[in-house]
């Protein structure tokens, strides 16, 4: 009788098993920028630049006595292009500040060079990740420019990630995080705006009573303007003003 159960359940079995397997959830794509965060990470960049980043650390010959953080307000001094965001990471500075010699920019801790050390995916990807962080890009319109700092003051990026990129830790959701804002359609976004999501303990704020529809259309043109990879283009920094800056570091210039 055994023997014929067994002959019967293994089928049934591997049945079931198949059709888990061919019915399991799509994994969600990777952003470049996550990636880059690993590597970020893993090459001790948040030892010098600060946590994601954010800097923080001491410097005695730097400029305001720090090690160059990634916000937009410093980034604009260093980057130019992506090509210059590369050039840092492979060789400590852009070809015009190596021109130079020691270079304007001194530092107790130099920038390291890492191109001997990572590929040139790994520095396509550490690239995006600074990008995401810092909020640079070429040039942003006026709409969009208003759209990051609504984005900014709504604190949009603290539970989405870095403009929008997601893997911020969720335990109560299904694929352990929140998720990206560059996956979603406007629909989806401006319901989720305005309306929220109170399903899961750490839910989507409603934002309709916070909001102007001015204010509301052009938070959804930046957020769309990520979506098309608008903070990743390289050409020339032409943003007319500081986007994403920390309070407090840079007088006179307009803070996120």
């Amino acid at each position: 009788m055994i023997p014929k159960l067994l002959r019967i359940a293994v089928p049934l079995l591997a049945l079931a098993g198949a059709a888990a397997w061919l019915l399991r959830p799509s994994p969600t794509p990777i952003h470049p920028a996550l990636r880059g965060k690993l590597l970020a990470e893993a090459n001790g960049c948040f030892g010098c630049h600060g946590p994601e980043g954010q800097g923080g650390v001491a410097d005695p010959l730097a400029p305001g006595g720090e090690i160059p953080d990634w916000s937009y307000s410093t980034a604009r001094l260093f980057v130019t292009s992506v090509a210059d965001v590369r050039e840092w990471i492979q060789h400590g500075a852009t070809a015009a500040e190596r021109q130079r010699g020691e270079g304007r920019h001194r530092s107790i801790a130099p920038m390291p060079a890492y191109g001997d050390r990572l590929s040139e995916r790994e520095i396509d990807d550490l690239s995006a990740y600074f990008l995401a962080v810092s909020g640079w890009r070429p040039a942003y319109s006026e709409p969009e420019y208003q759209g990051r700092q609504i984005a900014i003051r709504l604190g949009c990026f603290g539970c989405h990630g870095p403009s929008g990129i997601g893997g911020v830790r969720d335990p109560f959701r299904r694929q352990g995080v929140v998720p990206s804002l560059l996956d979603c359609d406007e629909k989806r976004l401006r319901s989720g705006i305005l309306h929220g999501g109170r399903e899961l303990p750490i839910g989507m704020p409603a934002y309709h009573d916070h909001l102007s529809d001015a204010e509301l259309a052009q938070l959804l043109a930046y957020l769309k303007s990520l979506q098309t990879g608008g903070h990743q283009e390289p050409t020339a920094n032409k943003a007319k003003e500081v986007i994403g800056a920390i309070p407090g570091r840079t007088p006179g210039l307009l803070v996120g």
